[in-house]
């Protein structure tokens, strides 16, 4: 996210497995921001906005097409990444079927590909995910095992994010990162 907004990955620290639950993830990123700005002049201010899953889908959908058309937005997402694949295979029981439930991490959303007719049209896909507000979500899993990019239809990230995060009864989410310049007193 701290790169897409042009910060040096220099200047940042590096990458390890962090936060993940929604509001001390949003804390950490703006703490990484003040921390690492390249220099005083050029502080990169952030704010954040949580969206959890209890909200009803059309609210959810609306709130993920409006933060990714504007341009000084990001948006990450917290969800269980069952829903989406299902379950690995099971080797050492319970531990993955454990953490495939209590798992859960957070990816950048890339972008939104609203649905044609030409999609509706393709074979054995479920009547629930042709419907015209169910368009094609673009997930970029930071997982390397789940090889990078893919799409997902927003009802099915939907509901991942849904699924309540059982470390805490609460549900995931989706968080907008936002890019403001701090303003330096003259």
């Amino acid at each position: 996210i701290l790169r897409s907004f042009g910060m040096c990955p220099d200047t940042l620290p590096p990458q390890k497995s962090g936060e993940i639950k929604p509001k001390p993830w949003c804390e950490h990123i703006t703490q990484i921001a003040k921390e690492h700005s390249d220099d005083d002049d050029n502080q990169l201010e952030l704010s954040t906005k949580i969206v959890r899953g209890n909200v009803g889908y059309d609210e959810f959908l609306s709130a993920l097409r409006e933060g990714l058309a504007n341009e000084n937005v990001r948006v990450a997402c917290n969800y269980l990444r069952s829903v989406l694949t299902g379950f690995e295979k099971i080797r050492y029981f319970p531990s993955n079927l454990i953490l495939a439930m209590l798992g859960g991490h957070f990816s950048p959303i890339l972008g939104i590909i609203e649905n044609d007719d030409s999609l509706e049209m393709r074979e054995g896909v479920e009547e629930e995910e042709t419907e015209n507000n169910n368009p094609f979500v673009a997930i970029f899993d930071t997982n390397h095992k789940y090889n990078g990019a893919y799409f997902v239809p927003a009802r099915r990230l939907y509901e991942a994010v849904r699924a309540i995060d059982l470390t805490d009864n609460n549900h995931r989410a989706i968080v907008f990162v936002e890019k403001k310049r701090a303003q330096i007193p003259v």
